[in-house]
This record gives C-alpha cells, sequence and structure tokens, in this order.
C-alpha cells in the first residue's frame, strides 16, 4: 500500500477517532480507507448514467421549510414513496424513495439540501439494474 499524509484540525480528528472507535476499526487507517471507498462509491454512483434507486432522508425545522420539500418532491416525478413523521415539537423526518438516473437524483438531494429549514440531508443509493 501506498502511504500519504493528510492534515486535520484537532477537532476533526477528535470526532474522527470518535468514529473509528464506534465502528470497530482497528485503526485511523482501517477507518480512512473505508471512507474514501464509500466516497469513491458514491461518486461512481453518481457519474453513470444508469438506473438508480435511492433513500433519501431529510431531518428539517418545520417551521422554517415553507413548503419547499413539498415542492422539490413534487418536481421529481422519480419519487416512487415518501414517508413523514415528526421527531419532536420541532423537527420532522422525510423519507423519499426514489428511482431514476442517476444525475437526475443528485439534482433531487441537491435542491433539498438548498431548501430553507433543512437541517441533513442523508441518503442511500443502489443501482436498479439487478
Amino acid at each position: 500500500m501506498v502511504i500519504i499524509s493528510i492534515s486535520l484540525d484537532a477537532a476533526l480528528l477528535e470526532k474522527f477517532d470518535a468514529v473509528t472507535a464506534e465502528k470497530g476499526f482497528s485503526n485511523r487507517s482501517e477507518a480512512f480507507r473505508e471512507m474514501v471507498r464509500m466516497s469513491v462509491d458514491e461518486w461512481q454512483m453518481s457519474k453513470e448514467a444508469t438506473s438508480n434507486i435511492a433513500a433519501i432522508m431529510v431531518v428539517s425545522d418545520k417551521n422554517k421549510t415553507k413548503g419547499g420539500i413539498e415542492r422539490v418532491q413534487h418536481k421529481y416525478v422519480e419519487t416512487q414513496t415518501m414517508l413523514h413523521t415528526h421527531l419532536d415539537d420541532t423537527n420532522c423526518l422525510e423519507i423519499f424513495i426514489i428511482k431514476g438516473d442517476s444525475s437526475r437524483l443528485d439534482m433531487m438531494i441537491k435542491e433539498l439540501r438548498k431548501v430553507q429549514g433543512v437541517k441533513k440531508v442523508d441518503f442511500f443509493t443502489t443501482t436498479a439494474d439487478l
């Protein structure tokens, strides 16, 4: 294996070490390799013009979104289904299941991240070409 060197600020390194321990990696290198693999896989998936399935999870402040999430949802016909639940008095969780071209899925994720009141957007993708 090739040895590389990276620089991180102390706070980020502390968080990385916590993730490394919590996920059971034996060392930083092992954890970093896995994160790089995941990032490369995600990048490759976004560049392929194939049909993909994605689960998109959006956490938002229900008092600040002003219908923005719904506008994005209705703009993308690739949405197969959607679940809405209240996490507490302020925060909501939306889960979208979408199927379509990877470039369209990427556009939807980017638009959701721009909606005012959205706190976090996470997603998982897999190929629909089974």
